[in-house]
């Protein structure tokens, strides 16, 4: 069975995401405020992690490839969520304001996340399937046809 593995990595973080916006990094800040956002998200996630991950190869007929899934939290950014590698800001700088996610909002941005890193993990099962939908979508927005799945099987894990 695949594992969540939650990482804050403060070189990832000083070096790709602080740039990003005008907090100063500060580690032992960083570290501390990390660490009790995970304390709330992890209790959240232990109840939700087996049905979500279950779920995602039972709907899509997918297996997970990998049996460790990091993902690595963000303390601030810019740059929105990820799927590989899997990261997630729990706060985002947009212009002149910061917005920050409940722990829930998190985990449910870390399901989408997941999803994606499913899709990620088997390219070679999927096939053209993105080619046709890209296809069979021209008329709309890249990011709205590659979404129609994907949301599709997030509700249905939501319900």
């Amino acid at each position: 069975m695949v594992k969540i593995n939650f990482v804050w990595s403060f070189i990832y973080e000083q070096t790709i995401h602080n740039p990003t916006v005008k907090e100063s990094f500060d580690y032992e800040k960083y570290q501390k405020y990390i660490e009790n956002y995970l304390k709330k998200v992890k209790n959240i996630w232990k109840i939700k992690e087996k049905q979500v991950l279950n779920s995602c190869e039972e709907i899509t007929g997918l297996k997970w490839k990998k049996e460790e899934i990091p993902v690595y939290i963000v303390k601030i950014s810019s740059i929105m969520p990820i799927s590989d590698p899997l990261t997630i800001p729990i706060q985002f700088e947009l212009e002149d304001e910061v917005f920050s996610l409940t722990p829930e909002r998190f985990v449910d941005m870390m399901v989408h996340e997941i999803i994606h890193n499913l899709f990620i993990q088997n390219e070679k099962e999927i096939g053209n399937y993105f080619e046709f939908i890209l296809d069979k979508y021209k008329n709309e927005d890249f990011d709205t046809a590659i979404h129609l799945l994907l949301h599709s099987i997030h509700k249905k894990i939501l319900r």
